[in-house]
């Protein structure tokens, strides 16, 4: 048996297909097509604990709690943007911008299951860095459940430990905190300016450690 199973046995469930705009319910539960998705970005739990694990513990802090928690280690900037799922295709083309541009080969995605707290399988993925938009949103119901379930947490980060964005979809007001070192400020500035108008209603629902934190850009 191999150890994704478990999701594609619940997240196949036709009731799940109500938080996808991707997938329509007449398409949802292709299991061949969801299998052979796993079956190429799935990061399995020995790759994890041998590689991804220790880059996560180096560039977020604060794991098992999550916000209002800050999650990034102090010596990486930060960004706060609006939240609501993991991706949307205009959002994952500029950090990939970022993160090709920071060089990394791969990145991965990892579930926050807030110190093993979670009833539900944790989804624990790892994708070439130049990876298209097109290839993240071929995997049927993973996929959806991946990019648009509202109810899931997580880390995002890539193997030069330059960067890692933290969803918080599930927070009381959504937000995506984007963390990366300093050389790579003006890549992410740019990419992910935020208006003046947004920012000021930002600041008005930051938690308050983001608040005091000398390295928010906000």
């Amino acid at each position: 048996m191999k150890d994704y199973e478990p999701i594609l046995d619940k997240y196949a469930l036709e009731g799940y297909s109500m938080y996808s705009k991707m997938i329509p319910a007449s398409k949802w539960g292709n299991k061949e097509v969801a299998n052979g998705y796993l079956e190429r970005y799935w990061m399995p739990l020995a790759e994890y604990q041998a590689t991804w694990q220790g880059i996560q513990n180096r560039v977020f802090i604060n794991q098992d709690v999550g916000l209002p928690a800050l999650m990034f280690a102090p010596q990486y900037e930060m960004l706060v943007i609006r939240g609501g799922c993991l991706f949307v295709e205009d959002e994952f083309r500029k950090l990939q911008e970022c993160f090709l541009t920071a060089g990394d080969s791969r990145f991965a995605i990892v579930e926050n299951s807030f110190g093993g707290k979670l009833d539900e399988p944790a989804l624990r993925m790892v994708y070439p860095a130049d990876i298209t938009w097109e290839e993240m949103t071929s995997g049927n119901f993973i996929s959806a459940i991946l990019l648009e379930y509202t109810h899931k947490e997580y880390f995002v980060f890539g193997d030069s430990e330059s960067w890692g964005k933290y969803a918080a979809n599930d927070y009381v007001q959504p937000l995506d905190i984007l963390g990366f070192k300093n050389k790579h400020t003006p890549a992410f500035m740019s990419r992910f300016h935020v208006s003046g108008k947004e920012r000021e209603e930002l600041k008005s629902f930051l938690p308050r450690a983001y608040e005091a934190a000398p390295q928010l850009l906000l």
